[in-house]
């Protein structure tokens, strides 16, 4: 009777040891975790600046099993509907928000009663209340813009143009006046709207400067788009822009304009999406530093590594 009970616990033995070695076999299979939601606030005006910036965040939200909700702020000219917007997604339990930079002056004032829900994400530097920024600074950007522009030439009006109401954008442009004045030019400021490009090309040519700067991108897109679409050929100015934008490439390969600075768009759509995934989950932010920026002339259209800053999904 005993020797009944020892042969059968050791073939239940043998069996549960059959069965484990099966399962060693199985290969492992995480738990995938949950889907997350990407809040992310532009203004429709800007849609054509975001395109590369899109594609980086459209990739890193595969990469982070996120969705992206991208949501369109109105704008009367005057103001926009972004603070409701941004209140109503962080209330209704989205798990992080970016920003995008042309409304992010006007919510800074709402960003410390929005991070309580959920992280915030901006571009631009030196916002409080927001986790991460991705610009670089003001001040390099205008250096390096002046700098491509003194080295075609020192003679002549210098004019600077700023967006109406943008922080950093005013503030490239206070230091570009500021460093222009160290070598000895004193320069013309011009504020005006993104949204009045044609007049805004009109009164360049009756100003009639011997040189426009503009540390700002989406002035510089829309007088691309307005130069691709009216005129033929090139302003008697020489124009400095920032933006790596299709509109700013075919401009400055046909000779509209004579310089660019900028950084990759679709780097920066990437990292800030990633940041937001990575920032939701609790996890460390793994991007420290700045964006490299690139000063691009019409010769540096030809290599390809400055054709992927414009065209990131080149073959």
């Amino acid at each position: 009777m005993k020797k009944g009970k020892k042969g059968l616990f050791q073939s239940i033995l043998l069996v549960l040891l059959g069965l484990l070695v099966l399962l060693s076999m199985v290969p492992f299979q995480p738990r995938e975790p949950e889907t997350l939601e990407i809040s992310v606030l532009f203004l429709q005006r800007d849609s054509g600046l975001w395109d590369n910036i899109r594609l980086g965040m459209e990739q890193a939200a595969a990469d982070q099993g996120a969705e992206l909700r991208f949501l369109s702020v109105s704008y009367d000219g005057e103001e926009t509907d972004g603070a409701q917007l941004l209140l109503r997604e962080a209330a209704d339990g989205t798990d992080a928000v970016i920003i995008a930079p042309a409304i992010e002056q006007e919510l800074e004032p709402i960003l410390e009663e929005a991070s309580a829900n959920c992280p915030i994400l901006t571009f631009s530097q030196g916002m409080d209340h927001t986790l991460l920024d991705f610009s670089p600074g003001g001040e390099e950007v205008s250096r390096m813009l002046i700098n491509m522009a003194l080295e075609d030439g020192r003679e002549g009006t210098f004019l600077l143009l700023s967006e109406s109401g943008t922080g950093l954008d005013d503030q490239r442009v206070i230091f570009a006046e500021s460093y222009l004045r160290q070598q000895g030019i004193e320069p013309v400021r011009l504020s005006v709207r993104q949204n009045e490009s044609r007049r805004l090309a009109r009164t360049l040519e009756t100003m009639d400067p011997d040189c426009v700067i503009c540390p700002e991108a989406g002035l510089t897109y829309a007088l691309c788009q307005h130069w691709m679409k009216e005129q033929e050929s090139a302003p008697d100015y020489r124009f400095y822009g920032m933006g790596v934008t299709e509109p700013a490439a075919r401009c400055l390969e046909s000779g509209v304009i004579r310089g660019l600075v900028g950084w990759s768009d679709y780097a920066s759509g990437y990292l800030i999406c990633e940041s937001a995934a990575l920032a939701a989950r609790g996890k460390e932010i793994e991007w420290e530093g700045e964006l490299p920026l690139y000063a691009i002339g019409k010769e540096e259209l030809d290599e390809r590594s400055y054709q992927k800053l414009f065209f990131p999904v080149l073959p």
